[in-house]
């Protein structure tokens, strides 16, 4: 909403107050042992008025502020709310737990387990997920430690380089083992006067023809849905603590509906939005529709990909979110939602597409255009 509309959340007016105060409580003039007059870092805590916020207190632990200055960094997380609903013969070696290999690929990932597999952030989660016996392993509490380094006796999985389970393993097209696919940067823009409707533009790489195969399938297909989550950490909270978590939607409503037919549009943006409001403003996201991609090859055999997304807003009320469809006993069930693998469905959800990019072009809103069809 416009800031012209209604005033700032009044956690985000505590931030920008807090974020004020850190950025001058960092250092402070002492005098040392010869009597010289230095500039030294903090070392008590202070509490002083907020001007921001009819002075409310605001306390800064000593050194706090060169945490939010130097050690904060941004974190990009992708994920596709795509499902694999039809086997077109993925090339990917899933591992078993002992590290022999699972050859029922499908089976192992079919409905939302590919997409668990492939939430791109500046590379891949650790473990992974695959369905066994009809349920998806693991159920509980998934692995978000770095991965770490190549091939050796005991380590199999969650590698950087050269894990089947992310299309990284060596193959016989001579390239040998690759790194882990990855987002390089995003720019997100927004696009309306009352910033309901936003664009993303995510730039990402592959390293070889068997990785951008999966991820042309998750992320590079107009029309399909996928979740953009961005924001700081460490971050310092509106209680003046550190937080070096960052937690996603994922980590809200459980990989189990993410990634399941539970899974709706409106848990999705109560989520972005309680997040928003628990992380003090140092968490933002967006739920959008891919609206144009493309990838461009490099020399060692990798690609260099990007995918631009247009958020659910007011102005593309005409379109709906993509159903979570899933197979049972080989047979397509869509349980009262929209089946998009069939062409129909396709051409409904572009179509619906170009009417909504024709109504940005000319600048009518979706009640401007009822309006005008009355």
């Amino acid at each position: 909403m416009s800031i012209f509309k209604q005033s700032f959340p009044e956690f985000v007016q505590r931030q920008i107050a807090l974020r004020e105060k850190l950025i001058g409580a960092g250092t402070t003039l002492e005098t040392n042992l010869k009597g010289d007059s230095i500039l030294t870092r903090r070392t008590k805590s202070r509490t002083t008025p907020s001007t921001s916020l009819n002075g409310t207190s605001i306390t800064i632990d000593a050194g706090l502020s060169y945490n939010y200055l130097f050690n904060k960094q941004c974190a990009i997380r992708m994920t596709s709310m795509a499902d694999y609903v039809e086997n077109i013969g993925l090339d990917i070696g899933i591992n078993n737990e002992d590290g022999t290999r699972n050859n029922s690929t499908f089976a192992s990932l079919k409905g939302g387990t590919l997409a668990q597999n492939f939430i791109l952030q500046g590379g891949v989660l650790s473990d992974f997920a695959r369905n066994v016996k009809g349920q998806r392993y693991p159920s509980v509490k998934r692995v978000t430690t770095p991965r770490d380094s190549f091939p050796r006796p005991g380590q199999k999985t969650s590698l950087s380089y050269g894990d089947g389970g992310i299309v990284s393993d060596a193959t016989s097209d001579g390239y040998g083992i690759a790194p882990m696919p990855g987002i390089i940067d995003v720019n997100i823009r927004t696009k309306s006067a009352y910033g309901s409707l936003r664009e993303a533009k995510i730039n990402f790489v592959c390293h070889s023809q068997r990785q951008l195969e999966v991820l042309e399938m998750l992320y590079m297909r107009p029309g399909y849905a996928v979740l953009l989550e961005w924001g700081w950490s460490p971050y310092v909270g509106n209680d003046g603590e550190l937080v070096n978590e960052f937690k996603t939607v994922e980590d809200d409503i459980s990989s189990n509906v993410l990634f399941s037919t539970k899974v709706t549009q409106q848990k999705v943006f109560d989520s972005i939005n309680k997040l928003k409001e628990s992380s003090s403003g140092n968490y933002n996201g967006l739920l959008g529709y891919i609206k144009n991609f493309g990838f461009q090859s490099r020399p060692d055999g990798g690609f260099d990909c990007f995918t631009e997304l247009i958020s659910v807003g007011e102005v593309i009320d005409s379109l709906k979110v993509p159903a979570n469809t899933y197979l049972v006993d080989g047979a397509m069930e869509s349980q009262g939602r929209n089946n998009f693998s069939s062409l129909k469905g396709l051409q409904q959800l572009l179509e619906n597409l170009k009417e909504t990019l024709r109504r940005m072009r000319i600048g009518e809103t979706a009640q401007q255009a009822q309006d005008r069809i009355r």
